[in-house]
């Protein structure tokens, strides 16, 4: 409804003309821009008295743009069968609710290069992953959400984000829309509204209904589908079960958590990243050890650690102590009986080990040794696959290995590869990294809490220009509006902004723009085109007929 603002106009409705409804508006949020905005109605302006002419002021509050960096899984089955990693056309639709639903413009992602097997793993070694991921891309300075998606045949069950004890991380399967917003939310610290058996469940969450603990406690409205949510039988996002929506207190808590971008530090840092696992008897075991130096910073949710780690130097003597990241929430008892926790503490020229302790009591302690040797054979690009291979030697650990890409000439690093071992190969298609003229591609490999890093000389890959994917029906009613959705996606030019992608139909001209639209359609066929700037000088294009009846 087009109610009047703040001033002298009388509060209420704006027009009631006979049996006409109120006016109803529905104004693209890329054409509200932060700040005041001057309104102004013109109606009936071919009357014969002259039009009515109303005057009003509004005030946008400026929303930054979340930036989510998603990894994309295939899944290998027992007997073989590889159900390949969902597409950019299919994250662009699991992450449509949430742009919908949530107090963002839209929501800018990347997919990493990274193309992990999903098949076999368990839900906490895929969120370990996801989270040892998210510390590399915070660390580089790629953002600050990390999100898998899994191809949507592969493990029904899985749907675990931030509040399983690693914070801003989350997995869903390809599609689930609900579960990706949810999850989104969990990333910005909302606990759920009503848990199932009452765990990790916000105390300060309004009940809006006896009876309905979770309840949305107003009409929610979906204006890209038109779809209304009654507060009777609608759940808050960050509850389940049925019909869900966003309730004020969830819009406003995430609207308040969007976090801002840190500028990169002027002098780089050097730390060691850690993936721990935390036995609840109290026994450690030490996955990662990579000391390396990167430009960004890593977010560090509030709440209690259950583990803390010392930086030593060559006497013994405690250099700082670190304290790890972690969710506030505890893994519940029928869970896994562990918790695992990827962090970067700090690292000093002078460290010599680290001291690992829980409480007061002493859990593990490790001693600066002797760095591996590594090899990095010259990158080739050949068919579409940039290709390479490494060995590296320690005479008494297994290294383990991170290789990072670099479009920019070693500007900017994005973590490709995790492996461990003495050997392998790194196949990366071209797709699915940006391109340039100088790319590198960089082997970090370390034991003993020693690394060595070694870095490509640089080559050519091909810039990709984004590709418009759009869903739409063969046949729709002329009685109500038509749905249409659509995205623009590369490596290189990264999502196209909902005010650069336009729709149009032959048969009613410009319809709008938007990842997504509800428009009314005239009776007949239509040749629906959506275009979008392809990220390289010139434009996307997508054609669908439709016919509406």
């Amino acid at each position: 409804m087009l109610w009047a603002p703040v001033g002298d106009t009388p509060s209420g409705p704006l027009v009631q003309v006979r049996s006409i409804p109120p006016l109803e508006f529905v104004v693209p949020g890329q054409h509200c821009r932060a700040g005041t905005v001057n309104l102004v109605l013109d109606l009936a302006p071919g009357a014969p008295e002259g039009p009515t002419t109303w005057l009003g002021r509004a005030s946008f509050a400026g929303v930054r743009v979340p930036r989510v960096n998603v990894v994309v899984y295939s899944s290998t089955g027992r007997d073989g069968t590889v159900t390949p990693a969902p597409t950019p056309a299919e994250v662009a639709g699991t992450v449509a609710l949430a742009e919908r639903m949530h107090p963002v413009p839209y929501l800018e992602y990347e997919i990493l290069g990274l193309r992990p097997d999903a098949g076999g793993r368990s839900r906490p070694d895929t969120l370990a992953e996801l989270s040892l991921t998210q510390l590399f891309t915070g660390l580089f300075g790629l953002g600050t959400f990390t999100f898998g998606l899994l191809p949507a045949a592969g493990d029904g069950g899985l749907a675990c984000g931030g509040s399983h004890g690693i914070g801003g991380v989350g997995a869903c399967l390809a599609g689930d829309g609900t579960g990706f917003a949810h999850e989104l939310g969990h990333m910005f610290n909302r606990a759920h509204a009503a848990g199932p058996d009452g765990a990790g469940t916000d105390p300060a969450y309004p009940r809006y209904r006896p009876g309905k603990a979770n309840s949305i406690g107003e009409v929610g409205i979906d204006v890209a589908t038109r779809t209304v949510f009654r507060p009777a039988d609608t759940a808050d996002i960050m509850g389940y079960g049925g019909r869900q929506w966003i309730s004020p207190y969830t819009y406003t808590a995430i609207l308040d958590a969007i976090p801002e971008r840190p500028p990169a530090p002027a002098d780089p840092p050097r730390v060691i990243v850690l993936a721990v696992r935390l036995h609840r008897n109290g026994t450690l075991d030490i996955g990662t050890a990579i000391p390396v130096e990167a430009p960004g910073g890593v977010p560090r949710p509030a709440g209690p650690s259950p583990l803390s780690v010392d930086v030593l130097d060559a006497s013994g003597a405690v250099l700082s102590t670190h304290h790890f990241r972690t969710a506030p929430a505890p893994v519940p008892a029928g869970r896994e009986p562990w918790t695992d926790l990827v962090d970067a503490v700090a690292w000093d020229e002078s460290a010599a080990g680290l001291a690992f302790h829980a409480g007061g009591a002493p859990l593990a302690r490790l001693a600066v040794g002797e760095a591996p040797t590594a090899r990095l054979a010259e990158p080739r690009v050949r068919a579409g696959i940039i290709h390479t291979a490494w060995i590296s030697r320690h005479p008494r650990q297994e290294p383990r290995v991170v290789a990072l890409y670099s479009a920019d000439d070693g500007a900017t690093w994005q973590p490709v590869d995790f492996s461990s071992g003495t050997a392998g190969s790194i196949d990366l298609p071209t797709g699915s990294v940006p391109g340039g003229s100088r790319c590198r591609l960089r082997l970090v490999a370390s034991a003993e809490l020693a690394s060595v890093d070694v870095i490509s000389p640089p080559f050519p890959v091909p810039v990709t220009p984004r590709e418009i994917a759009v869903v739409i029906p063969d046949t729709a009613s002329a009685e109500a509006p038509v749905q249409l959705a659509g995205s623009a996606y590369s490596p290189d030019a990264g999502v196209c902004p909902p005010d650069e992608l336009h729709w149009a139909s032959d048969v009613d001209g410009e319809l709008g723009t938007g990842h997504q639209l509800a428009v009314p359609l005239r009776p007949g066929e239509h040749r629906i085109t959506a275009t979008a700037p392809d990220g390289t000088g010139g434009h996307a294009v997508a054609t669908v007929r439709l016919t509406v009846r």
